[in-house]
């Protein structure tokens, strides 16, 4: 079973089921994702949180 469901264009349920990767399979394409989001919230971690307390505590400490 895929950890991410992402299908923006499906509108009906009734509408069959399209695939629009070509040949990549569901599993994948979730380490992929997975891979991708970890990565941007650790880059989000580091610009947001450590780099202005390193540049605080280089000012404060002598």
């Amino acid at each position: 079973m895929p950890l991410f469901y992402f299908k923006p264009f499906k509108f009906h349920p009734d509408e069959e089921d399209q695939h629009l990767s070509a040949g990549v399979d569901d599993a994948k394409i979730d380490v992929l994702v997975i891979l991708i989001v970890g990565l941007l919230a650790t880059a989000m971690f580091v610009a947001f949180i450590v780099l202005p307390l390193v540049m605080v505590l280089r000012e404060t400490l002598p």
